[in-house]
Formats: C-alpha cells, structure tokens, sequence
C-alpha cells in the first residue's frame, strides 16, 4: 500500500519551502553546493541480460559528471568534519537513439551493501544510488549501481585532474554490469551549471516512488531558489 497523498503533499510543499529558502540563502545549490564538474568516458561491460537498455549494451559513452561535498566541507579549527559526498553522471547516447540517462549517487558502503550512506573526509571511495532504480520503466525490476571511485583524494581541485572509477550494476547478489568511468576536468566553456534530472532515464534507469518525487521537489525548489541565471547547458536534456 502506498502512502497517501495527503502525507505527501505537506512533506513536499515543507521540504521545497526549505531547500529555496537554503538556496537564496547560499547563492546557489541548497545542498551539493561545492563542486567540479567532470568530462569524460564510461564503458559499459554487460553481464546477463538486465532490462535496462545502458546496461545491456555493450560500448562506450560520453559523460559529464559533477564532484561534490553534500553540505560542506565542515572544519572545526583544524579537523575536517566528515560529510557525505556526492556523484552524479550524465550519460550521452544512453539509448543509441540520442537520448541521456542521469544517475544520481551518494558516498556509501562498498557494494553490495551501496545503498547505505556513509560520512567520510575522503572524495575517492564508493557512491552508490541509495533509491534502488527500476530497470526499464517504474515497473520494472529493482537494480543498484554504485561506482569505486579511485585518485578523488579530499580536495576538488585534486579530482579535477584526473579520476578512474569502476561502475557496478547489481541486484540481489547477481551482478548485471559493470563499466569504467575516465574523468578529468570539463572545459570550462562546456561544463555550465551542470544540474541532474532524475526523469532523464533513456538508458532505462529509471527512479520511481514517493521518496523519488520528494527529492525531485526538492531539487526543483533549490534551482528556483537559486539566484544566480541560468546557463544554456545547465539544464538536463530529456531522453
């Protein structure tokens, strides 16, 4: 049984309110808000058939990938606090067709056990999709994917030299894919504001259920709340 709308509703409208007034107040993103945006490639190795279009075939991908700290990076005097770190990826042609997949990730446990979040002082590590994605459409069967990235380091500017990162695509043990992520810095005339939509899902990665539309709210009601203007590559394109 779902939860009713009218529980929804006044979490979401609460949560938007939030994450606008946090966004006026920081001059840009509420959460997530430093970051490198990153450029690159992701070759995809399918395993067994998945449903998933990204996942089951085989080749490489253009990429645009954004690092980040999910609300510092926090000091006290001289010790760095832990946080959570963000990844999202951006994946061009995810359907041969033309169509973009954006894949959403948070620092977590190693795989399997990626859908728990971890804080840490460290960029490099495991990020993995902490809302389970369906395969092929809200419907569809359950699927995980979590990337061991490699030479973060703690710093920005340290990721923005160069990353590695091995991409698995996993659900109850069985393993569906995995990939390899190449990343370095974008041009800076290309990278613009990279902002993520999780309805961009034409690799068949597909986010669904309340938790998913409240995060959709929120990260609607961030942009909105963000001052600075938009730029023509800011914006995810639909698959």
């Amino acid at each position: 049984m779902g939860v009713p709308a009218t529980v929804v509703r006044p979490i979401g409208a609460a949560l938007a309110a939030a994450f606008g007034r946090l966004a006026a107040r920081r001059s840009g993103e509420a959460v997530h808000h430093r970051g490198v945006v990153l450029a690159g490639t992701l070759t995809v190795e399918p395993r067994r058939r998945s449903g998933a279009v990204l996942l089951d075939r085989p080749g490489t991908y253009e990429v645009r990938a954004r690092l980040s700290w999910g609300l510092g990076p926090w000091r006290l005097g001289r010790w760095r606090l832990p946080d959570v770190p963000g990844l999202g990826i951006r994946v061009f042609d995810a359907d041969g067709r033309g169509g973009v997949q954006d894949v959403v990730l948070d620092g977590c446990r190693p795989a399997p056990h990626d859908r728990v979040p971890v804080l840490r002082r460290e960029l490099a590590g495991w990020y993995g999709t902490l809302l389970r994605l369906h395969r092929g459409s809200a419907t569809g069967p359950k699927v995980q994917v979590a990337v061991r990235l490699d030479g973060a380091g703690r710093d920005l500017a340290d990721a923005a030299r160069g990353v590695t990162g091995r991409l698995v695509a996993h659900d109850r043990g069985r393993l569906l894919a995995v990939g390899l992520l190449r990343l370095a810095a974008a041009d800076p005339a290309d990278d613009g504001r990279l902002r993520f939509d999780l309805r961009s899902d034409a690799g068949g990665l597909v986010s669904a259920g309340v938790v998913t539309d409240l995060r959709a709210r929120t990260y609607a009601a961030s942009r909105e709340g963000d001052p600075r203007p938009a730029t023509p590559t800011a914006a995810a394109p639909r698959g």
